[in-house]
């Protein structure tokens, strides 16, 4: 009798069993949040977006709980929550191409722009608590020239950033003003030393460094560049062309000892490092018959010269 009794309880268990299972599988709506995230939050997001499938949560380690859910027609949505004080942030929708999906006023806006007609390679609005901030992201591209991002806000004010480094765009990310996944110490660093910049682009460089290239006065091509690994500045290039009136007389009269005086200049740059020392003007010169030169002069007038000379791309960690 025990027997049948214990067959029969086991029997009980497994039916129940099944049962649970099969709710589960037929309530897609259920928010199951990471035991980390504060039922406030989960509450917020609930009221906030009711009809949400899929949802799944995680907690982003700049400060964030992070709803991820299906939106309408395979949309991928975001929903970033501060988890300071469980407000919202930021959403995100990725529509991918389909750009039917919002408002046709986006659409004509961007349509209005210089990349109409370059091929749309991603659409993913980004929504604020100000809407004033909330705006379309288009990331487009065009053989041969660098990938960049159309900005329409909802006013259908556009601006582009160029090139774009398709950054991972988190409600801290600063996107006004050209510095798209550059760190704030860095483009604060930047400010700080270049407070008259001009015309700033910033792109990262494959050997560990961010680059803010600028323009300086008179027509100046200026790179200032940062290291990924600490945001600290490790050097600066100003490019002059041929206008060595455009820096202090005594480099020039230095050149113009050397044996290269008489050489035709292709162009004068300015290395500018941490260490005043090691920082020099670099002299490119020609000569019919002769190898390309480079002359180095130092802050302090000496020179030295390298030839032949192969118009190396100098970075930080460029040894001449």
């Amino acid at each position: 009798m025990k027997f049948h009794k214990f067959t029969l309880l086991l029997s009980c268990i497994a039916l129940l069993s099944f049962s649970a299972c099969d709710d589960d599988d037929n309530t897609e709506n259920t928010v199951k949040p990471a035991s980390n995230v504060p039922e406030a939050v989960v509450n917020t997001f609930t009221k906030q977006y009711p009809d949400a499938k899929n949802v799944k949560w995680e907690t982003d380690k700049t400060g964030y709980y992070v709803a991820e859910f299906d939106g309408l027609y395979g949309t991928e949505i975001e929903a970033w929550y501060k988890t300071s004080d469980g407000s919202w942030a930021m959403t995100s929708s990725d529509y991918g191409v389909d750009d039917f999906l919002f408002p046709a006023p986006i659409s004509v806006a961007f349509n209005k722009t210089a990349y109409a007609t370059w091929n749309i390679k991603d659409i993913t609005y980004y929504e604020y608590p100000d809407a004033n901030k909330s705006f379309y992201l288009y990331e487009v591209t065009k053989s041969g020239q660098p990938d960049a991002a159309v900005m329409i806000y909802n006013d259908g004010t556009s601006r582009d950033i160029s090139p774009w480094t398709d950054p991972d765009i988190t409600p801290d990310t600063n996107l006004t003003s050209g510095t798209a996944g550059i760190p704030d110490t860095v483009t604060n660093a930047f400010t700080q030393q270049y407070p008259d910049a001009q015309n700033v682009k910033w792109e990262t460089d494959k050997t560990g460094y961010y680059v803010a290239e600028f323009d300086g006065l008179y027509g100046t091509e200026i790179e200032a560049w940062y290291k990924i690994s600490d945001g600290s500045w490790a050097m600066t290039s100003s490019d002059y062309g041929v206008d060595d009136f455009l820096f202090p007389a005594p480099i020039s009269v230095a050149f113009n000892k050397t044996a290269y005086a008489t050489w035709h200049i292709e162009d004068i740059t300015y290395y500018e490092y941490p260490e005043n020392s090691k920082s020099f003007y670099l002299y490119e010169v020609t000569k019919n018959g002769q190898p390309d030169t480079a002359v180095l002069i130092y802050n302090d007038g000496t020179s030295r010269d390298i030839s032949p000379w192969t118009a190396t791309d100098i970075t930080p960690d460029t040894t001449l």
